[in-house]
């Protein structure tokens, strides 16, 4: 008997050792299935990822050809705004150079005038344009380009005043020259008639 009873026991243990593997087969195929469906799942958020990453770098793409393309008009209008600057700037310098020979030459012009009718009258001395005594103070902080234009508008107010002299002086040497020919014509005219 004990024979009989081990072979049952042996069937008995194959019986249980084969539910064991079919249980484990099943929890396996399952759990198979799952991770089939998880991978799948994984794989469409990468590929979704992946696809949105591909995307959002041909966005950036396109924005820094934009920013580009911004950039370099930007650089060609400022390019040409500065060529513009410096033209104005030349300009600028020549006029004010051009300035400053009209306000060097009035001067001369009118110191000349100054200094001949000075032998005929007396006068007080006459200031030349580069030494006022007067010039408003300007604030330390001001720039060059004010402290310029602060003293150009000193020197074409004084320039004036010399224009206004020179123009005195010559309407009055016209009349004297006007005088001087008239009496000359009048004594040629007594001369002739007297001849």
């Amino acid at each position: 008997m004990q024979g009989t009873s081990d072979e049952f026991s042996e069937i008995q243990d194959i019986l249980n050792r084969h539910r064991t593997l079919t249980e484990t087969n099943s929890q396996l195929i399952e759990q198979q299935k799952k991770s089939v469906t998880e991978s799948e799942l994984r794989r469409a958020e990468l590929f979704q990822l992946s696809r949105d990453k591909v995307n959002s770098i041909l966005n950036r793409n396109n924005e820094i050809a934009s920013l580009q393309k911004n950039l370099e008009t930007v650089t060609l209008s400022t390019v040409g705004m500065q060529s513009m600057a410096d033209a104005t700037y030349q300009d600028v310098n020549v006029k004010v150079s051009e300035l400053g020979q009209v306000h060097a030459s009035v001067e001369n012009l009118f110191l000349r005038l100054e200094n001949q009718a000075q032998r005929y009258k007396k006068k007080k001395p006459v200031e030349p344009l580069g030494t006022t005594t007067t010039s408003p103070s300007t604030p330390s902080g001001d720039n060059d380009h004010g402290k310029s234009s602060i003293s150009s508008t000193i020197n074409s107010r004084k320039t004036l005043e010399y224009l206004e002299t020179i123009a005195d002086y010559i309407t009055d040497y016209q009349s004297i020259t006007e005088e001087w020919k008239d009496k000359l014509l009048n004594v040629y005219k007594t001369n002739d008639t007297y001849q």
